[in-house]
């Protein structure tokens, strides 16, 4: 949802090569765990047990909550929304994986308080609930467009459940942001849905 940036790695080391002779990188052992691969689902089934673990409510919102309800769109990012008040606290306590935040944050449609996270070389996007504003692109104002957390149907994505937006909900912000991702999301929720 927001404008993450990650925070930069180096390593130094010769490259070496596995036993088959393929080319191993340099240094991948000192790299921290998460992020040495793209795992989405090690990602979502970490940040979902973190959260419940410490009973915060959320919603899976954005590009995975569309594929939630049939989507096809390759995943970018894992978007989740949770109580802002929640936000310096899991800052504190997931620091080893924070990219950015907490903090304002300001993209292309969308104004929020973030918090950045990177597990398993997957960007995971906490996003404050209740502040959120998208930029209606008719009329170039900010609109609030808070997500109501009791709000959300169960949902399978990615081999688990988890609490996602609603479908309606989700199709009037997608249509809001209008960016061409969302639209392309937009007319595959209509598709599934046949409306």
């Amino acid at each position: 949802m927001g404008n993450s940036r990650g925070k930069g790695y180096s390593c130094k080391g010769a490259i070496t090569k596995y036993s088959s002779g393929a080319l191993k990188p340099p240094c991948t052992e000192t790299l921290k765990p998460h992020l040495k691969m793209k795992d989405s689902v090690a990602a979502l089934a970490w940040i979902t047990n973190e959260l419940t673990q410490r009973g915060i409510p959320f919603a899976v919102v954005g590009g995975l909550a569309s594929n939630a309800y049939g989507g096809s769109r390759p995943l970018n990012d894992i978007d989740i929304d949770v109580p802002d008040a929640a936000l310096p606290m899991l800052a504190l306590e997931l620091e080893a994986y924070r990219t950015f935040g907490p903090g304002h944050s300001i993209s292309e449609c969308f104004d929020c308080q973030l918090l950045g996270l990177s597990y398993m070389g997957q960007d995971i996007e906490l996003s404050g609930a209740e502040s959120l504003l998208i930029l209606d692109r008719s009329c170039s104002r900010w609109m609030p467009w808070p997500t109501d957390l009791r709000k959300i149907e169960e949902r399978r994505v990615l081999g688990m459940a988890v609490p996602v937006m609603e479908r309606g909900a989700l199709i009037a912000y997608k249509e809001l942001a209008g960016r061409d991702t969302d639209l392309i999301d937009v007319s595959e929720l209509r598709a599934c849905y046949n409306n």
